[in-house]
């Protein structure tokens, strides 16, 4: 399974985002098995709200690569989120 940060990050849900960054020892960065981030889960699923919180607590390379080749870049031009991209 996807640990809980990444599970609400990919879903959308910005108070459990908020409510799990509070916790001490949670990794904002952290990596699954395809080398996808809370950031580049919220990112490429739309949710511009989550990402925008995450921008503040990631120290991630928007140029890392996920297992598929993706950068956090790529994958938000191909799924067209604009107002992502502008971020």
């Amino acid at each position: 399974g996807q640990p809980p940060l990444s599970w609400a990050a990919k879903r959308g849900h910005l108070s459990i985002v908020k409510l799990l960054l509070s916790y001490h020892g949670i990794d904002p960065d952290f990596r699954d098995n395809f080398g996808r981030t809370p950031l580049w889960l919220a990112a490429a699923n739309g949710h511009k709200d989550v990402v925008e919180l995450l921008l503040t607590r990631s120290s991630l390379d928007p140029c890392l690569r996920d297992a598929f080749g993706f950068t956090l870049l790529s994958l938000t031009e191909k799924t067209g989120n604009q107002d992502i991209l502008e971020l």
